[in-house]
Formats: structure tokens, sequence, C-alpha cells
């Protein structure tokens, strides 16, 4: 009959692995940790900002059907205008209302439309001005981490009337 003895516990050889092995893993684990969430949080403000653009051609399109003259053909081009809602209606004024969600910024700029005089096609040179189209450009900035980001979405809206 052999004679086994049981040993209980570890030895201190593994005891000094072990702990070599997480101070080798944890910090890499909070690293991982930690830049997921700047990543999460870099995704949020673009997602914020992609909302906040369309709501801003959203507000110019609403201005549009309550009256192309009265609201889009008055605009300067390339002047700044900032989308401001106000008793439920959108209204486009030259002056900041300051931060919106205490992070971003919101412009609309307008700008000319020409067309090919032949075939109607709008073109970035030349063309005849089409006083019934409207390039719109809205831009949302903001400061992230001490850098400066931006979102623009552009469209082209029409007097449809």
């Amino acid at each position: 009959m052999k004679n086994y003895r049981r040993v209980f516990g570890f030895s201190l050889l593994e005891i000094f692995i072990t702990i070599a092995i997480a101070l080798i893993l944890i910090p890499g684990a909070f690293a991982l940790m930690s830049s997921s969430v700047k990543v999460m949080s870099t995704s949020l403000h673009d997602v914020s900002a992609a909302f906040l653009a369309d709501e801003g051609i959203e507000a110019a399109r609403m201005l549009r059907n309550q009256g192309w003259s009265a609201n889009i053909d008055t605009k300067v081009n390339y002047t700044v205008y900032y989308p401001v809602l106000s008793g439920g209606f959108w209204t486009l004024s030259q002056v900041n209302p300051g931060l919106i969600d205490s992070l971003y910024t919101r412009t609309v700029v307008f700008s000319q439309v020409n067309r090919d005089a032949v075939s109607h096609d709008i073109v970035l040179v030349g063309g005849v001005p089409d006083p019934d189209t409207r390039k719109i450009t809205v831009t949302v900035s903001w400061t992230e981490r001490g850098a400066a980001r931006s979102a623009k979405l552009e469209v082209y809206i029409t007097n449809y009337a």
C-alpha cells in the first residue's frame, strides 16, 4: 500500500505567479475599459450632432413650407443663421442663442444655386441663378477633450408653390 500525502494550499511560487499575472492583466483591462468609454462618448456626441443637424434641415423645410418669400428668399447668402424653436415654431436668427445641451452650436447657411441653361442640372461653376432653389448647409460644432469637432449636412430645397 502506497502512502500518499495530501497537500493543502498553494505553494509560495504559485502565489507569486498569480500575483504577477494579475499585475500584468489588470492595468490592461483598465486601459481597455477607459478607451471603450472614450469611444462610446465620442460616438454619442457624433450621433447627437447628426440628429441636431437633421433637425436644422427640418427647421428650414418647415420655414419653406410656411412661406418661401418670407422665410427663405429673404435669407442672405453665406450669412450664419441659428435655428431657434419658439412657441412650437422655428425661426432663423442671426443672434447665437447659446449652446444646445451645454455642448453644441448649430448654424444654418444658405447659398445660391445655379443651373445649366440647357439641361437645368445644378452646376457648381457657371450656369444661371435659380431663384426657386437654395442650398442649405447645417453645421453642428462642439469641443471634445480639447479638440474641435463638427458634423455637417448639405441639402437643396426648392420653392414648390
